[in-house]
């Protein structure tokens, strides 16, 4: 318990101080429960599933935070069935103190500039993909920025439901707030790092 905490302080300060992108990107934690998900810092969001039935023993890495409803939510990247996922859990399901994650920001709005565009749980190809199509020209915001993919986090007009996908940066027209992101490293959720 005493190592966690030191590593947990430790984790804190390389946050605090300016760590590099890549020492601050993700953070190993144990899970404390079943992994129940869902794809944004809500249930007001799709879920993705609930994973790990037998979940003693097994880690995932924390990416970020984001208040939902009054309660802190995390992005966790983990590996289930042999398909990549990064999903939403409440920061109770994980051992970390989420204190330590970088906390999300809106990087800008966003349209979907096509119909039938398959979203992923993740930046990249190599990311389980979403069973249901986005819808064309939904609007919404970008939340995060990596090697050419952006979160996108929008409300589905069929389904009522906020939802949040990995898409290719060049299937949407996006103002960004600022300059548009230029590092490639893990969750380029906060354009200070």
């Amino acid at each position: 318990m005493k190592t966690r905490r030191i590593f947990a302080l430790f984790l804190c300060m390389c946050v605090l101080f300016g760590a590099s992108s890549a020492l601050a990107a993700s953070y190993p934690t144990q899970l404390t429960m079943r992994l129940s998900t869902r794809t944004g810092p809500s249930s007001a969001y799709t879920e993705p599933g609930s994973f790990f039935d037998d979940w003693q023993g097994i880690t995932v890495d924390a990416l970020s935070r984001a208040q939902g409803s009054g309660v802190w939510w995390v992005q966790v990247e983990f590996t289930y069935g042999g398909q990549m996922y990064r999903a939403y859990t409440g920061s109770k399901r994980i051992t970390l103190d989420h204190s330590c994650l970088p906390v999300e920001e809106t990087l800008g709005v966003a349209t979907l500039q096509q119909a039938y565009v398959t979203g992923r749980y993740g930046p990249g190809n190599h990311y389980a993909s979403i069973p249901d199509a986005m819808p064309g020209y939904a609007e919404g915001s970008i939340v995060a920025y990596e090697n050419n993919w952006v979160q996108f986090d929008f409300t589905d007009p069929t389904t009522g439901m906020k939802r949040r996908a990995w898409l290719p940066a060049d299937k949407l027209s996006i103002r960004w707030y600022g300059n548009p992101p230029v590092q490639n490293s893990p969750v380029q959720n906060n354009p200070n790092y």
